[in-house]
């Protein structure tokens, strides 16, 4: 894949199950589904999303929210949360993250 970020792009950062603060969202699939899905209409440089996998530290239970707003999202995306190197290239090569920080 080939992108050409630009500085008039920007990307954008969510963080769906994230408690900071004791926020929290009673339906995050939903919301952020239909969050990524808005994005769409703007030409980001990446949507980048903080969800912890699984055994990690900032985990959170229940089911993960990335894998619903990787299909409604339709730009790079870029995961983050508990990857190394292996657990990275897997998340790439199964298509579900373009990136991974």
């Amino acid at each position: 894949m080939v992108n050409q970020w630009s500085s008039d792009r920007v990307g954008v950062r969510l963080s769906p199950k994230n408690p900071f603060n004791d926020m929290q969202e009673s339906d995050p699939i939903a919301t952020f589904t239909q969050a990524s899905e808005a994005l769409n209409q703007f030409i980001l440089a990446y949507l980048h999303i903080l969800e912890a996998l699984p055994g990690h530290i900032l985990a959170a239970e229940g089911e993960r929210v990335g894998p619903y707003m990787r299909k409604a999202f339709n730009g790079i995306f870029m995961v983050n949360g508990g990857y190394d190197a292996v657990k990275g290239a897997s998340a790439i090569d199964n298509n579900e993250a373009d990136l991974v920080a």
